[in-house]
């Protein structure tokens, strides 16, 4: 009884490890699609994922190299393979600062795909922390910006992601409809490493769903992509996975074959997180083989480097493998020490992780506090826009009212100083007529002429004057002197003059 209870127990602990340890999926060599401009930013990529010591080197000398040569750009790439270098081999935390640091530069420099690339490999290390919603959060945001610049081997990564999102939240059909997407994709690029990724990921999704067959199934295929193109890592990933299925359908020797053979793949490259999780599923299905004391031995080598790595969670998997195997070796001591431990390492998680979502409350406050402000600020912008442009037609409105009244008292002006023209011309014209009026002389009523010889002319004051002489004093006209017919007919009757 009380070793079925303990290998009840140890299952439980051995499927969260193996759900916790799953592959996301991290882009190999060039699967962003995009090109970084540096053999020396290629070649970290390349090793990234392999975790080993030269991986790391590589993706050092990297950033060393871009920015001594001032490329923000090769840079972000170079920490983006040092992120995923550093969480294969569990530097979790150290991992996390390259990730973010690639995700500024990106920001900085508006570098979209390598936003895309910073967020896969943020995602893959949320996802290995066991932080579901930072996971599914960079999952989102790098489907989102690989959608955006048409990056199809990145746009499938991020699917294989978001499916081990959907897993971790327990959304199994919609975990393998994602992974299935991948896994197409990658089809038809030819992509076999990717390929194997996907098929891996969705054996995760079937087996938490379930259905160990076809999980085992999928894991026989990641297997098989993966000593195609050689990924040694992977392989033992895919060993790892293949025992669990094989200890979930009782093929007890098969599953302990392929756990082992994963163990030995796990320490070349060194793999700390890996090789732990293979142990503790190793203990699992020794202790279905009622082999307890090899169990202890292979879960306390777990626990050594859980210690190690300080992740709360894998510690608390291996402290209860570690307490259902010294139950089965009748060891109540050692089980109730066990317990304690493994009571003391979640109560620790329990607290980091509330302390993280205390984190994720503020910054989600701060952000809505920016957002706030910002709303503010537009909407005061707004509002001294609108007042602006009233001011700004007031303004218009009266210059157009005295431009108005200027042109009216122009127009005033003028018609005035018209009019005053026209009455000085007038007045003129009146004077001229008038000094013409003046030198106008005429004659005016009785003319006193003498009846006798009709040549002399009475003046006003009595005096006589010769018509002549009067007519021209009293008007403008002279006197001219010629002959009239009649005289001439009677004075010069022969016709002369």
């Amino acid at each position: 009884m009380v070793i079925r209870w303990a290998v009840a127990v140890l299952g439980c602990a051995g499927l969260l490890g193996a759900c916790a340890g799953t592959l996301h999926g991290a882009p190999g060599p060039g699967a962003g699609g995009d090109e970084h401009g540096s053999p020396a930013v290629e070649r970290a990529l390349e090793l990234a994922d392999s975790g080993s010591d030269q991986a790391l080197a590589a993706a050092e000398a990297a950033i060393q190299e871009a920015v001594a040569q001032a490329r923000p750009v090769e840079e972000g790439y170079a920490q983006v393979a040092l992120c995923l270098a550093r969480r294969a081999r569990g530097e979790y935390v150290r991992a996390r600062t390259a990730g973010e640091r690639a995700l500024m530069l990106a920001t900085e420099h508006g570098e979209v795909a390598l936003a895309a690339r910073a967020h896969n490999a943020l995602g893959v290390l949320a996802g290995s922390r066991d932080d579901l919603a930072a996971a599914l959060h960079h999952a989102l945001e790098e489907q989102r910006l690989f959608e955006q610049v048409g990056d199809r081997r990145g746009l499938a990564q991020s699917l294989n992601n978001l499916g081990n999102s959907y897993r971790r939240l327990a959304d199994h059909p919609q975990a393998i409809e994602n992974h299935e997407r991948s896994l197409a994709l990658k089809r038809e690029m030819g992509d076999r490493d990717g390929a194997g990724y996907s098929f891996h990921n969705l054996g995760e999704a079937l087996l938490a769903s379930g259905a160990p067959e076809p999980a085992l199934a999928a894991f026989e295929s990641a297997e098989a992509e993966w000593r195609a193109v050689g990924n040694r890592r992977a392989v033992s990933a895919a060993l790892k996975s293949r025992g669990l299925a094989l200890a979930e359908l009782r093929r007890l020797p098969d599953a302990l074959a392929a756990l082992q053979a994963s163990l030995e793949l796990r320490r070349d490259p060194p793999n700390p997180h890996g090789e732990a999780e293979t142990l503790v599923g190793l203990g699992r299905v020794l202790l279905h083989l009622d082999r307890p004391g090899e169990a202890v031995s292979a879960l306390e080598r777990a626990r050594e480097i859980a210690d190690r790595l300080a992740e709360p969670q894998l510690q608390a998997d291996v402290m209860a493998g570690l307490a259902a195997a010294h139950a089965a070796r009748g060891d109540v001591r050692a089980r109730e020490a066990a317990l304690t431990r493994q009571v003391e390492v979640q109560e620790r998680w329990r607290r980091l992780r509330l302390e993280a979502q205390q984190r994720e409350a503020r910054a989600l406050l701060e952000i809505r506090s920016a957002a706030n402000r910002a709303d503010r600020a537009t909407r005061l912008a707004k509002e001294q826009e609108e007042s602006a442009r009233r001011r700004t037609g007031e303004r218009n409105l009266a210059l157009a009212g005295v431009t108005l009244l200027v042109g009216l008292i122009a127009l005033g002006v003028n018609r005035y100083r018209l009019k005053r023209d026209a009455e000085a011309r007038l007045r003129r014209q009146a004077a001229d007529l008038e000094a013409a009026l003046a030198r106008v002389k005429t004659l005016s009523g009785m003319l006193p002429l003498c009846g006798w010889c009709h040549q002399q002319v009475r003046e006003a004051e009595g005096t006589w004057s010769r018509l002549e002489a009067y007519v021209e004093a009293h008007t403008d006209a002279r006197i001219t002197h010629g002959i009239c017919p009649d005289c001439q007919a009677a004075h010069f009757p022969k016709g002369g003059r």
